[in-house]
């Protein structure tokens, strides 16, 4: 309630520190998205936030260019974190990141949201039961939507992978690869 009134009378607010702040909770989180648009620093280190649920929105953060997660035993990074500015250095460090590994992090403990994307991109395309339902699933969890034209997302990474996926038939990948260029139009 607190932090949500804050950031609702100051919404031009660029910087916000929770660093090492027990009282923030995913819903600190939302309101950050939902009422600090501008934010371009968002620390949230050692607080404890342990689970950042998949519904959680990050692609309406546009400015954001750091992002410090390190030490609240993260397991899983939501796919929507992939819509977050290219540049975005997110420092995962001192988590039990296990989707995407932690592996997937720099040297530094940073995983750039591209790194993100194209995790759950190829997670994806390698299902079993890959279809065109499940790619239209993927995008909406991505923070994409589909427009009347087919494909459109922020998942922008999707596109690569789809076309170097080497185990669809033949009309699956055409479809999908359809499905990409009717956006383009």
């Amino acid at each position: 309630e607190g932090i949500r009134a804050v950031l609702q009378t100051n919404p031009n607010m660029k910087v916000l520190w929770f660093n090492v702040c027990k009282k923030v909770t995913v819903e600190s989180i939302r309101a950050v998205i939902e009422y600090a648009p501008n934010i371009t620093t968002l620390n949230a280190r050692g607080t404890g936030v342990s689970i950042l649920p998949d519904d959680i929105q990050f692609g309406t953060l546009i400015k954001l260019q750091e992002f410090n997660l390190s030490g609240n035993g993260l397991k899983k990074l939501p796919k929507s974190m992939a819509t977050l500015p290219h540049d975005c250095d997110i420092d995962i460090n001192s988590n039990q990141l296990e989707s995407p590994p932690i592996e997937m992090a720099g040297e530094y403990g940073n995983m750039p949201p591209p790194i993100i994307g194209r995790f759950y991109a190829e997670e994806m395309l390698n299902r079993p039961d890959f279809n065109l339902s499940v790619l239209d699933t993927h995008i909406k969890e991505c923070g994409g939507t589909i427009g009347t034209n087919g494909y459109h997302s922020n998942c922008a990474i999707i596109t690569t992978a789809i076309r170097a996926q080497t185990g669809f038939s033949v009309e699956l990948k055409e479809e999908c690869e359809k499905r990409l260029d009717d956006d383009k139009e």
